[in-house]
C-alpha cells in the first residue's frame, strides 16, 4: 500500500511513451502555454527537437502499432502497467522488451479489449471484438490500425517490441541529460506539491499508487485508475508543478490563453458536460457526438490551462471547475472594464 516511487519504473515509463511525441499533429506539446511557462522548458527545447526529428523515419511504423489516438500515450504503457499489475517487475529496459515479448495472444488480447473497452474486460472473442471495433467511435483509419491489431496481436507485439527498441537507441542521450533532474524529484517527491484535495491524497496514500516521474522532455501530469486494476497511477514531470504555479497572477496573457481555451465551442461543452455528476467519457462522446479520444484531448487541454481539477470520487477520477481562477476572470474584468 501507499506510494510506489520507483526510478526504474518511471525510465521505464518513460520511455514507452516517447513514441507519442511523433504521433501528435503539434510538434510542441506546450505551444499554448504562457511565454513564462515556456522559458521554464528552453533548456530542453533543442533536445525535443533533435529526439522529434530522429523519431520522423519511425512515424508510420509507430502510428501503425502504437493505438495512440490524440492526447493518449499508446499501448506500450498501457502493456507495461499489465505487466505491474500482474506481478512482473522488469527492471531495465532490456528485460521490459524481453517481457513485453513474451505475452501470449490471450494476454495482448486482453490488453486490447482493455483500451478499446475503457472499462471492465468481457473476455470477448476476437470475433467479438472485431464487432465492438465496428461499432466504435474511431476513425476509419484508426480502425484499420486496430482491427490489424485484433486479427494479428502476436505480428503487433513483435513490431511494437522492435520499433521501441529503436526508440529506446534513440532517447537513451536525450534522457541522460536529465535523469539527474529526475532523480532529485523522487528524493523530494511530495503529494502535498502536487494535489491540494485531501480525500485524493488519502486515496492515493491508502491504496498501491504507483508514482512515475519524467523528465522535463514532458510536462504531462495526469492521474489514472485502470478499472480492471487494483492499482493507481499518478504521472508527473518534474517541471509540471513548477509550470502550473508560474504567472499565479492573473495578467492580460493568461487571461488572454484561458479565453482561448474556453473560446472553442467543442471544448467549453466538454468542459460543462465533464463537471456534471457521474460523467463518463463514453456519454459524453455519444451526446457531444465526438470520438472518446477527442473528449480526452479536450480534457488534457482543460487541465493544461487550469480551469479543470482532479478530484477523487470513490475509485473514480473526476473533475471540478476551478473557481478561483473563474473568480480571478471576474474580478479582472470588473477592474479592466470599470
Amino acid at each position: 500500500m501507499g506510494l510506489k516511487n520507483l526510478h526504474y519504473r518511471s525510465k521505464i515509463y518513460e520511455f514507452l511513451m516517447v513514441p507519442a511525441i511523433v504521433s501528435r499533429e503539434d510538434k510542441y506539446m506546450w505551444k499554448d502555454l504562457r511565454q513564462d511557462q515556456k522559458e521554464l522548458l528552453l533548456d530542453m527545447q533543442p533536445y525535443y527537437d533533435q529526439l522529434y526529428q530522429a523519431l520522423l523515419p519511425l512515424k508510420s511504423k509507430l502510428v501503425a502499432v502504437g493505438l495512440f489516438e490524440e492526447a493518449t500515450v499508446g499501448l506500450a504503457p498501457l502493456l507495461y502497467l499489465y505487466l505491474l499489475e500482474k506481478g512482473e517487475d522488469p527492471s531495465n529496459l532490456e528485460e521490459v522488451l524481453k517481457y513485453l515479448r513474451a505475452l501470449d495472444t490471450d494476454q495482448i488480447l486482453y490488453c486490447l479489449e482493455l483500451k478499446l473497452s475503457a472499462g471492465k474486460v468481457a473476455n470477448r472473442s476476437q470475433e467479438d471484438l472485431l464487432a465492438f471495433l465496428e461499432a466504435s467511435d474511431k476513425s476509419p483509419e484508426n480502425k484499420w490500425y486496430w482491427y490489424q491489431a485484433i486479427q494479428h496481436p502476436e505480428q503487433l507485439r513483435d513490431r511494437l517490441a522492435f520499433l521501441l527498441e529503436e526508440v529506446f537507441k534513440l532517447y537513451q542521450p536525450i534522457y541522460d541529460q536529465f535523469e539527474q533532474e529526475v532523480l532529485v524529484f523522487e528524493k523530494d517527491f511530495s503529494l502535498s506539491d502536487m494535489f491540494d484535495d485531501e480525500a485524493l491524497k488519502a486515496k492515493l496514500l491508502g491504496n498501491e499508487t504507483h508514482v512515475f516521474v519524467l523528465s522535463p522532455i514532458f510536462i504531462d501530469f495526469f492521474f489514472e485508475k485502470i478499472p480492471d486494476f487494483s492499482s493507481y497511477f499518478l504521472v508527473v514531470s518534474t517541471r509540471s508543478s513548477q509550470v502550473s504555479q508560474t504567472g499565479s497572477e492573473l495578467d492580460d496573457e493568461t487571461l488572454a490563453l484561458t479565453l482561448k481555451t474556453l473560446g472553442d465551442e467543442t471544448r467549453y461543452k466538454v468542459l460543462i458536460e465533464l463537471i456534471q455528476p457521474h460523467a463518463k467519457n463514453k456519454d459524453i462522446a455519444k451526446k457531444l457526438g465526438l470520438t472518446r479520444a477527442s473528449i480526452s484531448f479536450h480534457t488534457q487541454k482543460l487541465l493544461n490551462s487550469g480551469l479543470l481539477e482532479l478530484v477523487m470520487d470513490d475509485d473514480s477520477v473526476k473533475y471540478t471547475v476551478n473557481k478561483k481562477l473563474i473568480q480571478k476572470i471576474i474580478d479582472k474584468f470588473n477592474q479592466d472594464l470599470k
